[in-house]
């Protein structure tokens, strides 16, 4: 989640999730990876990301919740 936070700024070589991004589009046998593969591998970790702030802004919810 912390990766999510980063500031994103006009070097993109600053942001660990955009070069670990990057990194899985690399085939070791064939040099860059087809759309096909790349594509899904890239949707499951924006999906996750999705659920990840998702389930940290219900904790804070509930936390403010409980501080009322």
């Amino acid at each position: 989640l912390a990766l999510l936070d980063h500031l994103f700024t006009d070097n993109k070589y600053t942001s660990a999730l955009i070069s670990g991004m990057a990194v899985l589009g690399i085939s070791q046998q064939y040099g860059w990876e087809s759309a096909l593969i790349y594509t899904p591998k890239i949707a499951a970790i924006v999906n996750i990301s999705r659920m990840l702030v998702l389930y940290q802004a219900i904790k804070m919810r509930k936390k403010r919740a409980a501080d009322i």
